[in-house]
């Protein structure tokens, strides 16, 4: 795990069948199950990143950006880089194959409760795989101090 002042991440490496899409996985390289790295943080409070290493010549980044509208309401921009699959006539086949991950991650999320997370972050339990999501929510919770030491300091 990487920490830093904005932020926190960290890579894995997890196991992968090949990819379903014929295209994508002749890009690839790879017609087997393999060990692949990928990796996932955030910077900032509002601001993931996610590096994806099919092969190690082969590469994904994408980088989200969430800005709330309203309590349960967030719009969310995703830039997507890769250096394979380059045609623009390809960018459809990424992008489908990125809604599929989205809605399988929707599928996941849909039903955990609580929806809102805690205000404070004494009233959750954290195991040790949490430690970047507990880092996250302290560095928020600095955030928050800092703002409201700011505004008091404007009065």
């Amino acid at each position: 795990m990487k920490l830093t002042e904005w932020g926190t991440g960290f890579f894995n490496k997890v196991y992968a069948p090949p990819l379903k899409e014929k295209k994508m996985r002749e890009a690839s390289g790879r017609s087997e199950n393999a060990i692949v790295e990928a990796g996932t943080g955030h910077h900032g409070i509002s601001m993931l990143w996610t590096y994806i290493h099919p092969t190690p010549e082969i590469l994904i980044h994408q980088y989200v950006f969430e800005t709330p509208i309203d309590e349960t309401s967030t719009s969310i921009y995703l830039i997507n880089t890769r250096n394979f699959l380059n045609d623009p006539k390809d960018d459809e086949r990424v992008m489908e194959r990125n809604q599929v991950v989205a809605f399988q991650d929707r599928d996941v999320l849909v039903n955990i409760n609580p929806v809102l997370t805690p205000n404070k972050i004494n009233n959750e339990f954290f195991v040790p795989m949490d430690r970047p999501i507990k880092r996250y929510r302290e560095l928020l919770e600095k955030g928050e101090k800092k703002k409201d030491g700011a505004s008091i300091a404007r009065l």
